[in-house]
């Protein structure tokens, strides 16, 4: 959990929220420095004079073949229609578990999402459900066991385990998985 200030309130945040709180943060600085170089430009119009002084620099879209976290990798068929947010939540829990010494586990998750990626036998709904799951139990995996919510992540575990009964790939990875998950919660 995450401790933030939101108009002079301290707010408790999850690992997903904290990440998607410092993506607007850094969405609105850029928003802000595309405003400033464009204010700039005005005044010199204005005054009749050339573009002077330091610009912020512009932001580049890089394109890849795949997103490469650092246990993850996705390939690009499948990037569309994945929320990378969901995938980023999972990837830092995953980080996390590894370093607290639960390397089964840890990369137990990571071969799970991937599979759950790329799987062809499931639909793009179904397929978002699986990592909001995976997100979630994940994270919840990653802080330490006195404050685990354990009796609301069982039936997530399970929700996974059904949600999968189409996919003869990703069950049975899931199946590896699911003792490991269940010996935490």
């Amino acid at each position: 959990m995450y401790e933030m200030e939101i108009q002079g309130h301290k707010v408790h945040l999850c690992i997903d929220c904290q990440l998607k709180m410092e993506q607007i943060k850094v969405r609105q600085n850029e928003e802000s420095e595309r405003m400033i170089n464009f204010l700039s430009d005005q005044m010199s119009s204005l005054a009749g004079m050339p573009p002077m002084g330091p610009r912020f620099p512009e932001r580049q879209i890089i394109h890849t073949e795949g997103t490469i976290l650092n246990n993850i990798n996705i390939h690009n068929s499948q990037i569309g229609v994945v929320n990378t947010g969901y995938v980023q939540t999972i990837d830092a829990a995953v980080t996390t578990i590894r370093n607290h010494g639960n390397g089964p586990l840890s990369d137990g998750l990571a071969r799970l999402t991937e599979a759950v990626v790329e799987d062809t036998q499931l639909d793009d709904p179904r397929r978002k459900e699986l990592l909001e799951l995976l997100s979630t139990i994940s994270a919840e995996a990653s802080v330490p066991e006195n404050a685990r919510r354990k009796s609301v992540i069982r039936p997530l575990v399970s929700e996974i385990g059904q949600l999968l009964q189409s996919s003869a790939a990703s069950l049975a990875i899931y199946d590896r998985v699911l003792p490991l998950l269940q010996s935490l919660f």
